[in-house]
């Protein structure tokens, strides 16, 4: 047959009722695995801006904060400044990504000001995080228990830019 035979045939009935199936190949990746590096690179981000001096930590904290728990940068400045830190302030977070669990149906806590009470949307983890900081007239090392979210394959924090950790 001549292409154009081809095009003009008739369809079989079986073929013309036998409808083309799509179904989506089942995927056995674990979400926790990508969020882990997701999580990982958030992090290393923020430790990472601590040396570009405040303004850059502010720039970074209010650009990765969740999209529901949002402030800007300059009440990330403000809280930063607040705290006592110089553009002499350095932090390295370290999290803990393979204790990393879901926290499904976790909540701001009270202390979160305006935000007391959300369940943010997303996968919400909990992990700890070794914080190791600096500036002119301390140096602090301290672990603590933190969160952070996936969401449309995005990571982020909740940091309420009213302290510097």
């Amino acid at each position: 047959m001549t292409s154009a035979q081809q095009s003009t045939a008739p369809a079989s009935t079986s073929e013309a009722s036998a409808a083309p199936t799509t179904t989506a190949a089942p995927t056995t990746e674990d979400p926790l695995l990508a969020d882990q590096a997701l999580v990982r690179t958030l992090f290393y981000g923020l430790s990472q801006s601590s040396m570009d001096g405040l303004q850059g930590f502010a720039e970074y904290m209010a650009g990765n904060n969740h999209p529901e728990f949002s402030y800007s940068v300059d009440e990330c400045l403000t809280g930063i400044e607040r705290s006592g830190a110089t553009d002499n302030y350095r932090v390295d977070y370290v999290p803990d990504v393979a204790s990393m669990a879901i926290d499904p149906g976790w909540a701001l806590g009270a202390t979160s000001g305006r935000y007391a009470g959300l369940v943010p949307s997303g996968r919400n983890y909990i992990l700890p995080v070794a914080i190791n900081e600096s500036d002119l007239s301390f140096s602090n090392s301290t672990t603590a228990q933190m969160h952070a979210s996936v969401l449309d394959g995005r990571a982020y924090f909740f940091f309420g830019c009213n302290e510097t950790t």
